[in-house]
């Protein structure tokens, strides 16, 4: 779920880069727009997730902003004629963006949260639990009895 709009994407490219970078009009152009923020969202809630249960409800401003920065930085990168190197009005913005979220999985940051928003407990993380079922073979088993 994205944390901005297409339209704020819009308006943060400004017409004559939205028009070189997403050249698409009507509803093409605000399905690309669309995939961009939904790619930038993912990013934004894999880092943050360490911290928080994403998607984060509310208006989450910090969270639009960051997701616009990644969004243009990813369209820069897929459409744009680059030289070498990022140009810095992007390059910038995305190395903030990323510092912020890192910022708030780390808890150096915090959320405005409405009431009841589960936040993740200090220091948790995501866990995965594998279970398997008991070992047929191990080195301490009737095998090595034998010898």
């Amino acid at each position: 779920m994205p944390y901005a709009s297409t339209s704020q994407l819009a308006d943060r490219l400004t017409s004559p880069a939205l028009a070189s970078r997403v050249p698409e009009q009507g509803d093409d152009r605000e399905r690309v727009l669309a995939g961009y923020l939904r790619q930038a969202s993912a990013k934004v809630d894999a880092i943050i997730a360490a911290r928080y249960a994403v998607p984060v409800a509310g208006d989450q401003p910090l969270l639009a902003a960051c997701e616009l920065d990644l969004a243009i930085w990813q369209i820069e990168a897929d459409r744009a004629t680059l030289a070498e190197r990022m140009p810095a009005r992007v390059q910038t913005p995305y190395e903030e963006a990323m510092r912020l979220l890192r910022g708030v999985a780390s808890g150096e940051i915090s959320l405005a949260l409405p009431d009841g928003d589960p936040l993740r407990a200090e220091g948790a993380a995501a866990s995965i639990q594998v279970q398997s079922p008991e070992a047929v073979f191990s080195p301490w088993g009737r095998l090595w009895d034998r010898f």
